[in-house]
């Protein structure tokens, strides 16, 4: 017969019935598939649940001999059911084709289901084409009643639980694909992800939860490997994954997250929809015990996570959370958290093609560096981007932030984190920024920012029509230095001027202004510093005794004037620019 998968012979002779094909026997047919009904796995019968089960398991048992390849799930009405109420662990090297039927699994949770999934495995094994349908009854532990679970929460090298044999080489080979995962479990996961895994692929994925669950995917490490020998904390090594690809991903109706990882490594998401859930994606960068026993070239380089493509709606946090905090306390290996400076020096994010409208709590929450473009954060509860204090190296391009019920973009959340302070550098250039109820930036803790090339405060229409629902353009903080404003369009309401500092904050300028120009203090305008009339008449001042030089023009914002150095001293006047008179320091 004809199938995706090229010519497809069957081997089984009239002669044959199902209970003359053993698993043993199997291992021993030519072609590398295996219609799974030969082996008594019978379809569109509620009553055959416990005998699939047994007939599955005995046929893919990882602890025997036997066979691997394809194995199909024949769907011969075109809706055809397979139905199980047991746990199934797969062999490596098994690849099961459900060719579009429903797998439906209904279990009552008892303790030892803890962790574990419908069908779970540790490498070289695929799934693919159908439905599983999870119905787990009943209360549960940790992460217990996902479809798929893909690793092992046990020792890092542990194949199953109860094998203490350690892997010379990381569990991978691993692709679950074009499938539809289907769950009424309160705390279960739809994919779980566990300890030590390389080369995993998730694509053309739906999950619903049904509105309650845990993650609709989720990867945790694994707890810790024991050195031989070793029982403290020091000995530990913990379980991380890394060349992970996610695509192609829709998730609806959890209480949990959309996609979740901790601690992994150089792993992609592209185009990813999260529906009702609390947030579509969250990184958390784990603990600080070393990454594996068989990755140990990996440490010090970048985490290096790339997101392309993700929405969010309907959601109860924060749309995307990058690098945020593990502690001890709640850590999965309750190990040495990452510090401020490894999430820092470890992580690197980028995150291109974005949308997300309504969502309950921040729109961005960054806390480790990285890059930001194309995107849209509309109607935010809180901030359209949060920059934390570890996030002290960002790009932001082409972002457009509107209505949100605070700040567009924050980034004035230091002075806790490091001692001695950490300074930003980055930027924030061709955003569109209007109808936020704050600010429009808020920024401190800054070395070298650049601010250019923005919209602020106009219509959704992009004409020259004022939104006006803006306050201050871009307001810097006691710490804020190096910010360099320029030719930004900007339209703010109230009373309030479009830039502002607060303090005597310097070295920030603005340069080649357009539209709403109003500012207060020490900004350089085009290159002209800002100073008040008071300050001007001080001899004391910075403004007289750091930097003063013949011709030297300064911008009196008191007076809204120009003024021109008289000469070097601290006593030498000031010129103002027509001629009318001059101000000599006192």
């Amino acid at each position: 017969m004809n199938s995706p998968y090229g010519s497809i012979v069957f081997v089984q002779t009239p002669a044959e019935t199902n209970a003359s094909i053993t698993p043993a026997a199997l291992q021993y047919i030519a072609e590398p598939w295996y219609d799974v009904r030969r082996v008594g796995i019978l379809p569109n019968d509620t009553g055959a649940r416990t005998a699939n089960s047994t007939a599955l398991k005995t046929l893919l048992d990882p602890t025997t001999t036997g066979p691997v390849g394809r194995f199909v799930f024949p769907n011969t009405t075109g809706t055809d059911i397979y139905y199980f109420d047991d746990v199934i662990p797969i062999r490596d090297g098994c690849h099961l084709d459900f060719m579009g039927c429903t797998i439906d699994f209904a279990k009552s949770y008892v303790a030892a289901d803890n962790d574990s999934g419908f069908l779970y495995f540790q490498r070289d094994v695929s799934i693919q084409n159908g439905t599983i349908n999870v119905n787990y009854d009943g209360s549960a532990g940790s992460n217990a009643g996902a479809a798929i679970r893909i690793g092992n929460r046990s020792d890092t090298g542990a194949h199953f639980p109860g094998d203490d044999e350690d892997f010379a080489f990381p569990q991978g080979n691993i692709v679950v694909r074009d499938l539809r995962i289907l769950s009424n479990h309160p705390t279960g996961n739809g994919i779980l992800l566990l300890g030590g895994l390389d080369n995993v692929v998730v694509e053309n994925v739906y999950v619903d939860m049904g509105g309650t669950g845990n993650s609709c995917i989720t990867y945790e490490f694994g707890f810790a490997h024991i050195e031989e020998g070793g029982e403290t904390k020091a000995d530990r090594v913990s379980s991380h994954a890394q060349n992970m690809h996610f695509k192609n991903i829709h998730v609806v109706n959890c209480t949990g997250v959309g996609l979740e990882l901790t601690g992994a490594y150089n792993c992609t998401v592209e185009n990813l929809i999260a529906d009702a859930t609390t947030s579509a994606f969250v990184f958390r960068p784990g603990e600080a015990l070393f990454y594996n026993v068989w990755a140990k070239n990996i440490a010090g380089q970048k985490r290096n996570i790339s997101l392309t493509n993700i929405v969010g709606q309907n959601l109860t946090g924060n749309f995307i959370s990058l690098g945020g905090a593990e502690d001890e306390s709640s850590g999965y290996l309750n190990g040495q958290p990452l510090t401020d400076s490894d999430r820092v020096d470890q992580m690197r994010f980028q995150l291109d093609g974005f949308s997300c409208e309504g969502a309950a709590g921040v729109g961005l929450s960054l806390s480790a560096p990285c890059v930001v473009r194309n995107g849209s954060l509309i109607n935010t509860a809180n901030e359209g981007i949060r920059i934390h204090d570890e996030c002290v190296d960002f790009s932001i391009c082409r972002v457009e932030i509107r209505d949100g019920a605070t700040s567009g973009i924050r980034a004035n959340f230091g002075g806790a984190t490091f001692s001695p302070e950490r300074q930003k550098v980055g930027s924030i250039t061709n955003c569109f920024i209007a109808g936020n109820a704050d600010n429009a930036i808020n920024i401190d803790h800054t070395e070298s920012v650049h601010i250019a090339y923005n919209r602020i405060g106009y219509s959704t229409a992009h004409d020259a029509t004022a939104e006006l629902t803006q306050d201050i353009a871009v307001l810097v903080g006691l710490d804020g230095g190096g910010v360099v404003c320029e030719g930004n369009l900007v339209h703010t309401s109230g009373s309030a001027n479009a830039y502002q500092i607060i303090g005597s904050s310097r070295n920030n300028e603005i340069r080649n202004p357009k539209g709403d120009t109003s500012r207060s203090g020490p900004w350089a305008i085009d290159g002209i510093e800002t100073f008040n009339a008071t300050n001007i008449a001080d001899k004391t001042h910075s403004v007289n005794m750091a930097g003063k030089y013949l011709h030297k023009k300064i911008w009196d914002s008191s007076n809204n004037r120009l003024l021109v150095a008289l000469g070097a001293t601290d006593v030498s006047g000031w010129r103002i620019a027509d001629g009318s008179a001059t101000v000599t320091p006192a």
